[in-house]
């Protein structure tokens, strides 16, 4: 698989697109969103030479509730788990071929849900419903879409190297 080399300047125009994602419900679907945010997480933890920066997780994951309206940190302690995680199995990760990353992927997302699924159940007494885990599987699906962008985006990128030829 190609190397895919991505920067945190990169997420200067993707963070509005994804958070427009996770606000945005799928027609006919009822609360099922895609969590494209967690997704860009895992994708910069596990592809980015020094990581994804926790601080910077956390950061995201407070913007993320905020936009959800959801309680303040919420999305903020899975990201960071997320992360952490990712970073901790990256290389791992990377040997696989993409259609076995979607597997770890899917257990990274399942933490995240399970984080913020005891976060509602702890402080609203809301206990999640088969919608949680729907949502996780569609939004482990977008997993390839995702990669296939950020390979395009390294593609496109100019070389260092070129201009001094």
């Amino acid at each position: 698989m190609q190397e895919i080399q991505l920067r945190l300047s990169d997420w200067i125009g993707l963070l509005p697109i994804c958070l427009l994602f996770y606000i945005t419900q799928i027609p006919g679907f009822g609360y099922i969103r895609i969590d494209m945010l967690a997704l860009l997480v895992a994708l910069f933890s596990i592809y980015r030479p020094q990581g994804m920066p926790l601080a910077l997780a956390f950061a995201i994951g407070l913007a993320q509730d905020v936009v959800s309206l959801a309680p303040i940190g919420q999305h903020a302690i899975g990201l960071v788990a997320l992360a952490y995680v990712a970073q901790s199995v990256r290389d791992r990760i990377r040997m696989q071929a993409l259609p076995n990353q979607l597997l770890a992927i899917f257990i990274g997302l399942m933490l995240v849900k399970f984080i913020h699924s005891w976060v509602v159940a702890l402080g609203f007494g809301q206990i999640p419903t088969l919608n949680s885990l729907l949502s996780v599987l569609v939004t482990s699906l977008f997993w390839v879409p995702v990669m296939f962008i950020a390979m395009r985006m390294t593609r496109k990128r100019p070389s260092a190297r070129a201009g001094l030829s």
